[in-house]
């Protein structure tokens, strides 16, 4: 994607990208809802994304055979110990957008556990119900995206963005651990106040980290994509030692002040207008 993209409009690209890519988990909450109601068949989930995963299978083997691009690749190690001494501002900046996007993803992580539990088993929303919340508070990733890679691109950069969605998520997360009302209007709102936070720390970022990197920085995105399995490895060891010790609602307050600390990354980039 960063080879056969346009160097001048590398945010609004990769946040289109975003759009689609949460246009489908849209689909699938909404599907996902009205498929279990009220029952317990998760079986059927699974059997059905075996189904809609076929014709990509046949998608990949067959129509990317044309796709050569020459990449140079380090040996990983290396790619590591140089960052890990950064000394110019580009390295620099890549460090600090690798850390938000481990942020990103320690968020995705617990709230792709822990919330849907919290919603039926401490709330006591159906997962109808839960599955609409889920699907409308997804919204922000469809409409803000390709509006805010524009304004990324031309207007103001990335950094201030970014930064009010880490302030505005990290609020929406505490907001979660306050609200014992089962009313899912509610719950739909604030929800939708952290995704409209996260969509905007996720697409500057994105946009971020790609006016930063050339073709020839593969390894770098693969360290960028493999922050995802390394935050899906850590956020529920550490989440389960926090439940030891706190209440379970709690775990949302913890993740707020997590998404805080990012702040003291997106502050300091070093932003590109």
């Amino acid at each position: 994607l960063e080879a056969v993209s346009d160097d001048k409009l590398p945010g609004q690209i990769r946040n289109f990208f975003l759009t689609i890519i949460n246009l489908a988990i849209m689909i699938a909450l909404v599907s996902t809802g009205f498929i279990l109601g009220d029952g317990e068949n998760y079986s059927l989930i699974f059997l059905i994304s075996l189904i809609a995963l076929t014709p990509f299978w046949y998608i990949s083997a067959t129509h990317f055979k044309e796709l050569t691009i020459d990449y140079k690749a380090s040996p990983l190690t290396s790619i590591l110990s140089h960052l890990w001494r950064a000394k110019t501002i580009r390295e620099k900046n890549i460090n600090k957008a690798l850390a938000i996007d481990f942020l990103i993803n320690f968020f995705y992580s617990l709230m792709i556990i822990y919330l849907p539990i919290y919603l039926h088993q401490h709330i006591g929303l159906p997962w109808a119900t839960i599955g609409l919340i889920f699907a409308f508070m997804l919204l922000p990733f469809i409409i803000l995206p390709s509006f805010l890679g524009i304004l990324a691109d031309k207007k103001l950069g990335e950094k201030e963005i970014l930064s009010s969605g880490l302030i505005i998520t990290g609020l929406a997360c505490i907001l979660i651990s306050l609200i014992n009302s089962p009313s899912s209007i509610l719950w739909a709102l604030v929800l939708l106040l952290s995704r409209i936070g996260i969509s905007a720390v996720e697409g500057m970022k994105e946009s971020f980290l790609f006016k930063q990197l050339t073709p020839g920085d593969a390894g770098i995105l693969s360290i960028s994509r493999n922050t995802r399995p390394l935050a899906y490895v850590i956020a529920p060891i550490i989440a389960s030692l926090f439940l030891f010790f706190f209440d379970f609602k709690f775990i949302f307050i913890f993740l707020g002040l997590v998404m805080w600390f990012g702040l003291r990354y997106s502050l300091t980039l070093v932003d590109t207008r």
